[in-house]
């Protein structure tokens, strides 16, 4: 049995004496409370948070503090410090953190748990909000079991008075990676839960795209990209620990900031990027030109060059005696299954089940499933453990390979994919699966914009073009109007600086081709003409959505808003129309090429 750690008893103190005192009969209960439930979970996280594992080093854990590498937060341009979270939550209670694939998300909240216990600052809480996908259950219900299996009160009556006192920061990781088709009443949830115990801090992760900043309580933030100088930073830190040559990193450094990788250079701002690049360095130091070649020569390194990070030069031997091609292609099925199901971590039983039903639909595939486990766990470090889960070592990985898989396809069952099972995925994943995109678009352009980006354009052209009611073609886009509510010397009023809100899956392909379906001027009301509305109903929200149905309901907003929107949809008829031009063009060219390639053969 463990010894709990002294760091931990000290900090858990004042919050004993506090709660002890507010039990006021059950003092007792409280200390034995603290010392007996509290102070395990907390240890036994602190140890594993303490000590671990990243992309670059996975083969030895190392004190977390050694390898992290802290990320700058900014709001409204602002630069937030993340050493303090006194200066994190300066602003507000709850904070969203917004950052792209790879941007450090996961590893801030590691930083913020482990902070908030060595400067007393408040309890930790960490969760994953992936898991809520498994539990199906409301977040309210989930984070309370969550608890009470970590064994942090005995009952829910105490642990609702622990919570209702505030001191907890709770650290919610992954609100992109929640897989669900009731979205909205799972931001419904969360604010539920907030609104109960108001007086914690608390922070969420995400993506961009997946409306995290439509939470009304939350400040949003957003992660910065790495400046040249913190590039040349974290590669010093970070290849410290190997044993190379003492100008290995200078050689590293030298290569990005040369004239002729000027133009890739944006890249390698991203942490993940940046170490992906740094474990490939050797075996390919240009710099990739597409983001998916990134995760293509990691994993080139990690089949044949992963003792080159080795101390002691020693190579894991593969068991499942399987070819570096044949477990690629094992791992684009696995990613390919495991992607559309929403499964980002994957239960011992789970990847065993999956493996083999793969082993038994392609005879192609000979192997012990025990010891494949352990060649992509062990030999080649492409799965990681996660207490007793198996997950990739970022879930971009993942997306690489279902996105090699879909590629390869046949022109039939790579249409049913884009056609019918990429918007089923894109509708349940809260980020609708933006990077799968961007890496199909990379890696299989012509089928990615001819099955899935040109028909949902002309979907939506036709729509516009065949309901003549404005009513029914609102319904249609899913269309909310977005407003802020502010105070200016006393008086409430709303602002619409964030004008229209689409539906998600319509949002993101009109982003994702370019397309802007509104500018604030035509978007906005007027300000004097806001000021008509009663904003009393809306006192409670800072920043709300108003879906069309309250719009058509209420006759003041729909007045002032009708011409707004008819505009807007006007000038979207016309982009959409300049688009799919653009786009039939662009394939047609395609199309044209390949003719005029295969001819050049015929003709010897």
């Amino acid at each position: 049995m463990n010894i709990p750690d002294p760091i931990i008893s000290t900090f858990l103190q004042p919050f004993k004496s506090s709660f002890a005192k507010s039990l006021k009969n059950l003092k007792d209960e409280a200390i034995f409370l603290f010392d007996n439930n509290i102070n395990p979970y907390l240890d036994s996280y602190y140890r594993k948070l303490n000590f671990g594992k990243t992309f670059l080093h996975r083969n030895d854990k190392i004190e977390f503090y050694k390898l992290f590498f802290p990320i700058n937060l900014t709001h409204n341009s602002n630069k937030i410090n993340t050493q303090s979270l006194e200066e994190v939550f300066l602003k507000s209670n709850c904070i969203a953190i917004i950052g792209s694939a790879g941007s450090g998300k996961s590893m801030l909240l590691k930083h913020f748990f482990l902070s908030a216990i060595n400067k007393g600052y408040r309890i930790p809480i960490l969760l994953e909000l992936r898991k809520l996908s498994e539990n199906k259950l409301p977040i309210k219900e989930y984070i309370v079991n969550f608890l009470l299996n970590s064994e942090i009160a005995p009952n829910e009556v105490i642990l609702t008075k622990l919570l209702k006192k505030g001191d907890f920061i709770f650290l919610l990781d992954g609100f992109d990676e929640i897989y669900s088709d009731k979205k909205q009443m799972l931001i419904d949830d969360i604010e539920s839960f907030i609104d109960l115990f108001n007086k914690n801090r608390y922070v969420i992760t995400s993506r961009p795209g997946a409306k995290v900043e439509m939470l009304p309580r939350f400040i949003n933030t957003e992660v910065s990209n790495l400046t040249n100088n913190e590039i040349k930073k974290f590669i010093h830190q970070q290849v410290n620990f190997w044993d190379k040559e003492e100008d290995f990193s200078e050689k590293i450094i030298s290569t990005i900031f040369s004239r002729e990788n000027s133009e890739y250079r944006e890249f390698v701002k991203n942490p993940l990027l940046l170490s992906m690049y740094i474990l490939s360095f050797e075996s390919n130091p240009e710099i990739p030109k597409k983001k998916h070649s990134f995760y293509s020569n990691v994993f080139q390194t990690l089949c044949i060059r992963h003792d080159s990070i080795s101390k002691h030069g020693w190579v894991h031997e593969k068991k499942s005696g399987l070819s570096y091609d044949e477990i690629e292609d094992l791992l684009k099925v696995f990613s390919y299954i495991s992607f559309f199901k929403g499964k980002f971590e994957f239960e011992d039983s789970y990847l065993k089940e999956i493996l083999k039903t793969i082993k038994e639909k392609n005879t192609q595939f000979n192997f012990d499933i025990i010891k494949l486990i352990e060649d992509l766990e062990v030999s080649l470090s492409i799965f990681i453990r996660d207490g007793l889960d198996y997950k990739f070592p970022h879930r971009s990985l993942q997306e690489y390979f279902t996105a090699l898989f879909i590629k390869e396809k046949a022109d039939d069952l790579k249409k049913n994919i884009y056609q019918n099972q990429l918007p089923n995925i894109s509708l349940s994943l809260f980020d609708n699966a933006n990077n799968l995109w961007h890496l199909c678009d990379e890696i299989d352009p012509k089928s990615f914009k001819e099955y899935f980006i040109l028909p949902n354009l002309k979907s939506l052209i036709d729509d516009s073009d065949q309901i003549n009611d404005m009513k029914e073609l609102m319904n249609k886009l899913e269309l909310t109007y977005v407003f802020e509510r502010k105070k200016v010397n006393g008086f409430h009023y709303l602002d619409n600086t964030h004008g229209f809100n689409l539906s998600l899956l319509i949002a993101d392909i009109l982003r994702f081709s370019r397309i802007e379906f509104y500018t604030l001027k035509e978007a906005r009301i007027k300000a004097e003409d806001l000021k008509k509305i009663e904003t009393k109903d809306y006192d409670d929200d800072k920043i709300f959505s108003i879906s069309f149905k309250e719009i058509y309901n209420n006759p003041k907003i729909f007045n002032l808003t009708t011409d707004v929107i008819d505009r807007s949809l006007k000038k979207l008829k016309e982009d959409l129309k300049d688009k799919i031009k653009s786009l039939e063009l662009e394939l047609k060219n395609l199309s044209n090429f390949d003719r005029e390639i295969m001819s050049l053969v015929e003709k010897d």
